[in-house]
């Protein structure tokens, strides 16, 4: 998906701006981000301070895919 499809299904999902960063490593705990760095896409986790490396090296639209289904897992929505 896109980044901008991505940003509508959270929102209408009802899932806080705060709650992930599409722009690199967020600065806030309890957040998942989408880096680009390296030409590799990354998604990561930061909770309490510690940075978690989801998955990396695949396409911009896979790394919003995977954000998208780590809140699918993370608030149980079947769609």
């Amino acid at each position: 998906m896109t980044r901008n499809e991505l940003q509508e299904k959270l929102a209408e999902k009802g899932v806080h701006e705060s709650l992930y960063s599409l722009d690199g490593l967020a600065n806030q705990s309890e957040c998942y981000s989408v880096v680009h760095e390296g030409g590799a896409w990354k998604v990561m986790y930061k909770e309490r301070g510690e940075v978690t490396e989801i998955a990396v090296g695949f396409s911009e639209s896979e790394a919003y895919d995977l954000v998208y289904t780590e809140f699918q897992k993370a608030y149980g929505w079947q769609d």
